[in-house]
């Protein structure tokens, strides 16, 4: 991903977007832009209307609270695109390939989890699992997605550490 990030400057919420990233991966186009801009919304939607950082106990945790942040920035991205299946990551089949191994990459996700492995090679377009980029973001948007046959958006961006914990066990049995 873009090196982009929601802060507060002078106590207001503000978006930063770091310029050379956004022309290295060639994004300067309106629709990549007002993507991006629309991810870091979501995130701002989530840390007005929600707990953006759920206490967590262990790097496992950590992991689970960043696939659980950037999902629901992902899924609010796609409601203000009005595409529930936008990903402006989806170059080269990457959505396909994504869809193709969703089961794969819940179970290596969980196992991450649950021995407090890095799980930095699923976020940002300078890693990679499997030899693609932001997989971590189809994940947890797919999660969200999960949730939200449960959950209000607003009730999901309030679920603790544990309640997130066991939906995305069950998530993971999901085929």
């Amino acid at each position: 991903m873009v090196q982009v990030g929601q802060t507060t400057l002078d106590g207001r919420n503000t978006i930063l977007l770091g310029i050379e990233k956004i022309i290295e991966l060639n994004w300067q186009n309106e629709t990549n832009l007002q993507a991006l801009i629309f991810h870091e919304i979501g995130h701002i939607w989530h840390k007005t209307y929600g707990i953006l950082y759920p206490k967590t106990r262990s790097k496992g945790e950590d992991s689970l609270v960043q696939l659980y942040q950037e999902g629901i920035a992902m899924v609010c991205e796609q409601i203000l695109c009005q595409n529930n299946n936008y990903y402006h990551q989806n170059q080269n089949d990457w959505l396909a390939w994504c869809r193709s191994n969703i089961a794969e990459i819940k179970q290596e996700y969980l196992k991450r989890i649950d021995n407090n492995m890095s799980t930095q090679d699923f976020f940002g377009d300078w890693c990679n699992y499997k030899k693609q980029s932001d997989v971590g973001y189809y994940l947890g948007c797919e999660f969200i997605k999960y949730l939200q046959q449960q959950y209000s958006l607003v009730d999901i961006a309030n679920l603790n550490i544990n309640q997130l914990y066991q939906h995305f066990k069950t998530f993971t049995l999901q085929t």
